[in-house]
């Protein structure tokens, strides 16, 4: 287990864990295996060959992979529609204090590479981050970190992010987003919780300024040109969604929800791939 000022609530994983069992198809579920350490996680296969890009999703706090709200509408439905999809069993916090919340990231770090991994071994070779909550905001994280080593990771989806603006940390998405040059869609409901409608503005801002270089060297003129495009607009590949009516669970509407993700996937990363 990773040398930090807290690990996950092992217990209460096993608990959750034991409960999915019961109530997920057996093909769906998948071990990884991080810091000598067991986690669940549920594959679903997409049911038709559209196409080639994975899925992962990280659940909100004190939520499960299988979290009837947002993630189990889409780990299920979303291969429905040609992604693959592997919900992830994220550190669960046992005492939410700033500095347990500050060590997360070193526990969730090891199980998203897992993620990656196990879809890449499966031939999938684009992937997707999609995080609720909390974990929209460990995703961010994790690409911020790892990009250059993750080539295969080509968007981020974050769905209600957290953040806490009294911090410089990673729980701090408008800290983290202007360092994430890739697609990235904000979608969040407009009753969603209060750190979320009151930094709406601000992520939508911060996340602009990605790709933008002081005083860039160039190789060749196609790159300064490219450059100097992204130092006068920013990452125009980030998009903000705001769902009438809708809370941070999307009570009432998944459909929507769904749909918003499907469009904007279809769009920003199936058409740029092609």
């Amino acid at each position: 287990m990773s040398n930090v000022s807290y690990a996950s609530d092992w217990l209460k994983e096993h608990h959750w864990s034991q409960a999915i069992q019961a109530q997920a198809k057996p093909e769906e579920i998948t071990w990884l295996t991080t810091n000598n350490q067991k986690v669940l996680a549920l594959y679903t296969e997409k049911t038709t060959q559209t196409y080639s890009q994975g899925i992962i999703l990280l659940h909100d706090i004190d939520n499960h992979p299988d979290w009837p709200q947002v993630l189990h509408p889409l780990r299920t439905q979303l291969p429905q529609h040609g992604w693959s999809t592997l919900s992830l069993q994220m550190p669960i916090v046992t005492n939410q204090n700033q500095s347990n919340f500050d060590s997360l990231l070193l526990q969730a770090e090891p199980r998203i590479t897992a993620a990656i991994n196990f879809l890449k071994n499966k031939q999938i070779k684009q992937i997707i981050l999609l995080g609720h909550g909390i974990g929209a905001t460990l995703a961010a994280a994790y690409i911020e970190k790892h990009i250059t080593q993750r080539p295969e990771i080509i968007a981020l989806i974050g769905i209600g992010f957290y953040t806490n603006s009294q911090t410089s940390s990673w729980l701090n998405i408008t800290k983290t987003l202007p360092n994430i040059p890739i697609s990235i869609l904000d979608i969040f409901g407009q009753n969603d919780l209060p750190w979320v409608l009151t930094s709406a503005n601000e992520r939508l801002q911060s996340a602009r300024q990605s790709g933008k270089l002081g005083n860039p060297v160039f190789s060749d003129r196609t790159t300064k040109v490219q450059q100097l495009a992204l130092n006068k607009t920013g990452n125009m590949r980030f998009r903000q969604i705001k769902i009438l009516g809708a809370n941070h669970g999307f009570l009432n509407q998944t459909a929507t929800l769904i749909k918003h993700i499907r469009g904007w996937l279809t769009k920003h990363i199936i058409r740029q791939s092609q």
